[in-house]
């Protein structure tokens, strides 16, 4: 499926199960993948729809990538080096979620983000606090300048050289709802986002009074697809819709 935004296009791959008012909508949205077309957000999107009920979800084909399918959403995708995490592009991932929240109506929203996508979604719960119930960020560059000193200093790939001018996650925690629970999972292993990135991450927010959680587990940079991370996401989900469903039941008797 394809959403207009703005007169450009966002490719989304949609999964639902047992879908009944007010379903959780799960968004997943993947890392960087310079090299090639980049799909599995769409596997992870459909794992959590296969275990979880009443929900929609979700993988979003960032703008200017191209999936196995050979679809493109629309826009450039940069050169992949902490360039393209900016609020232009950030702002037509929000009108896309929206545009999935008209037309689902859901109880709750969880935002799934790795790597590059974590980096996003860190900065979507900032520049707009009221729009996700949990962020759950896996492998996240959460200090972008400091992520690209480590990839020059093991690639010395020439883009990596040097500190842009862009916002961190780390930078905007102080604008992040206090309500929106935050779950940062990384890899023991992890050499392209290295775990003190989580770790540090992780203090900045509990420093500021952010409800997060945090898990290091055994693994690389690719543990998006870990049964580690879809069980905890599924978990929220049900979770989620237990808490608005419980409100409802409380709401109807107080009106009863």
């Amino acid at each position: 499926m394809e959403l207009k935004i703005d007169k450009r296009r966002t490719i989304v791959d949609i999964h639902e199960n047992g879908v009944r008012a007010h379903p959780c909508l799960v968004v997943a949205i993947h890392g960087d993948s310079p090299f090639g077309a980049v799909s599995y957000q769409n596997q992870f999107a459909k794992a959590i729809a296969k275990r979880a009920s009443n929900v929609v979800s979700v993988g979003l084909l960032r703008p200017g990538f191209k999936d196995d399918l050979g679809r493109k959403s629309g826009s450039w995708k940069g050169f992949c080096v902490g360039d393209n995490y900016n609020r232009k592009r950030i702002d037509h991932i929000v009108s896309a979620i929206q545009t999935l929240k008209d037309l689902y109506s859901p109880s709750k929203i969880i935002i799934c983000g790795h790597s590059g996508g974590a980096a996003i979604t860190g900065k979507i719960i900032a520049y707009y606090p009221s729009l996700a119930d949990i962020a759950v960020m896996v492998s996240c560059p959460a200090d972008i300048n400091r992520w690209r000193k480590d990839m020059y200093e093991q690639h010395r790939n020439p883009l990596f050289w040097g500190n842009l001018r862009v916002t961190s996650p780390m930078a905007l925690v102080d604008r992040i709802d206090a309500k929106t629970g935050i779950h940062l999972i990384c890899g023991k292993e992890d050499d392209v986002t290295q775990p003190y990135l989580t770790e540090d991450y992780a203090k900045a927010l509990n420093q500021n009074g952010k409800k997060v959680q945090t898990d290091v587990i055994p693994g690389g940079h690719d543990i998006f697809l870990d049964e580690f991370v879809i069980d905890k996401v599924v978990v929220k989900v049900n979770s989620m819709l237990s808490q608005s469903k419980n409100a409802q039941a409380i709401e109807a008797d107080c009106q009863a």
